[in-house]
């Protein structure tokens, strides 16, 4: 007979709900710092260049 936790790991729910863990581990542990980290800063930097283009462009300044 088989005990109770080896069965419980060989169903195909508990096959959908590792890979999902999985899943959800790599997107906090990996993804999450670098959009953080990465991402958003870069995205400030690109908004800050382009409304200073657009400003020297239209003739208004730095503001």
């Amino acid at each position: 007979m088989l005990s109770p936790r080896r069965d419980q790991y060989d169903t195909e729910t508990s096959q959908y709900w590792q890979s999902m863990a999985v899943a959800i581990i790599f997107g906090l542990l990996l993804l999450s710092p670098l959009l953080t980290l990465g991402v958003v800063p870069t995205l400030y930097v690109i908004y800050g260049r382009y409304k200073f283009w657009m400003a020297s462009k239209w003739g208004q300044g730095t503001g």
